[in-house]
């Protein structure tokens, strides 16, 4: 099973705060399938990040463009696809 509790993440953009992840809350059961949908630069490639605790996701160098195909399998059994669009 994953968890996720409260999680924050935020970025600065002209001196400004702009939260990517606020307050997330998240459980996923074993063998369970869930999909992450949202508009371009909404957070699922940070969040995807957040929860493999290392960037996986290969995203450009501005928010909202993810770059390829990226496809883990995580030691807590998880299997993680984010695809640049629709497949």
């Amino acid at each position: 099973m994953l968890k996720l509790d409260n999680v924050c993440y935020s970025v600065m953009e002209n001196g400004v705060r702009k939260d990517i992840l606020k307050n997330i809350n998240l459980t996923i059961a074993d063998d369970e399938i869930v999909v992450i949908t949202g508009h371009n630069g909404s957070g699922k490639s940070t969040l995807i990040n957040k929860i493999t605790g290392r960037k996986i996701a290969n995203v450009e160098n501005r928010p909202g463009v993810t770059k390829q195909l990226n496809y883990l399998k995580t030691n807590m059994g998880i299997t993680i696809l984010d695809s640049p669009g629709i497949l």
